[in-house]
């Protein structure tokens, strides 16, 4: 017999996937690139933070790169105060040359935490939120968490072990072989009759 197992998905936050965080955004006094990495350390503090200067969004990104490829269908974007910070949308690429729109554009900041959801199945080794429009604000960036998906199989359904889910079932696979079918039980006191007639479905006889 065929077991069908479904899948169901359950959603995950990464953290620890994230390898390598890059800007073109022009950062305030005091912060590096090679501080970026705090993003996505899982911190929470305005000890732990990024800050950029305040300056035009478009054409402006921050970028993720993945240990490997993976499938990310929600950002959600941590900062100090929920202050708009300019237009955003997320894109995703396996090279960094090409790069696919996931989102629609996003304003920034308007709410923390602010969880931006996509439809995605396609894993990719980078993602970034690119602006288009607005001005980021001078505010810290706190932290950016990744939502993955987990496939998990269902466990399969319990089988039907009883007598007539088994008469069923060999009736079903058998009754085209033959113009009828006899069952006999094992004390031989009942025989259950199934034919191909369509003015008998069934039929119990005592012996």
């Amino acid at each position: 017999m065929k077991k069908l197992i479904l899948p169901i998905f359950l959603f995950s936050v990464c953290y620890g996937q994230v390898n390598n965080v890059t800007t073109n955004i022009r950062l305030a006094a005091g912060n590096s690139p090679g501080q970026l990495m705090r993003l996505v350390n899982g911190v929470f503090s305005n000890s732990d933070n990024i800050a950029p200067y305040s300056q035009a969004a478009t054409n402006l990104w921050l970028e993720f790169g993945f240990f490997s490829p993976t499938i990310v269908t929600q950002i959600t974007w941590n900062q100090a105060i929920a202050k708009y910070s300019g237009d955003f949308k997320v894109q995703g690429s396996k090279d960094e040359i090409t790069w696919v729109d996931l989102s629609g554009n996003v304003q920034l900041g308007s709410t923390t935490p602010q969880k931006i959801s996509f439809n995605n199945s396609t894993p990719y080794s980078y993602y970034r939120l690119l602006g288009v429009a607005g001005i980021i604000v001078s505010v810290y960036w706190w932290e950016v968490q990744f939502t993955t998906p987990t496939s998990i199989p269902l466990p399969p359904p319990p089988t039907d072990t009883t007598i007539n889910s088994l008469i069923r079932r060999i009736a079903n696979e058998e009754i085209l072989k033959q113009d009828s079918l006899i069952f006999r039980s094992g004390t031989l006191f009942d025989t259950l009759i199934i034919s191909k007639n369509p003015k008998v479905k069934y039929k119990i006889e005592k012996l």
